[in-house]
């Protein structure tokens, strides 16, 4: 959708992904579950390791022929939750990942290191 809306009208697309996530999820009866998830996002794990609690990488201004822009033009994993939980994440971590590169799909990204669930008030 947002690559659709881009070339229609000239819409910056901002992705966002995880390293590691603490994810607030429904899981029926009207309980929710807190379960962790790993984007395997090569760009998410370097921003972790080089310290970064969160971190914004503006494609266009990656320099050609650097380690970082071939990352981020390469397919790789990026991690999809939204609000639905399947013990299927758990066994088949492709069910929560999709497999593109990041540069196609966006403008820039933000990457969050630990991203901490929502707190549910009743």
């Amino acid at each position: 959708m947002g690559k659709l809306l881009s070339n229609q009208y000239r819409y910056y697309v901002i992705g966002t992904n995880f390293y590691k996530t603490r994810c607030n999820l429904p899981e029926g009866n009207h309980k929710r579950t807190i379960q962790i998830f790993y984007s395997h996002d090569p760009l998410a794990k370097t921003a972790k390791l080089a310290g970064f609690k969160m971190c914004w990488i503006y494609f266009s201004s990656l320099e050609e022929g650097t380690e970082i822009k071939r990352r981020a033009d390469a397919y790789t994993y990026m991690g999809t939750l939204g609000e639905s939980y399947s013990i299927m994440n758990r066994f088949l971590p492709p069910s929560y990942r999709m497999f593109q590169p990041p540069t196609t799909l966006y403008d820039s990204m933000i990457y969050v290191s630990n991203a901490s669930p929502t707190k549910i008030i009743e």
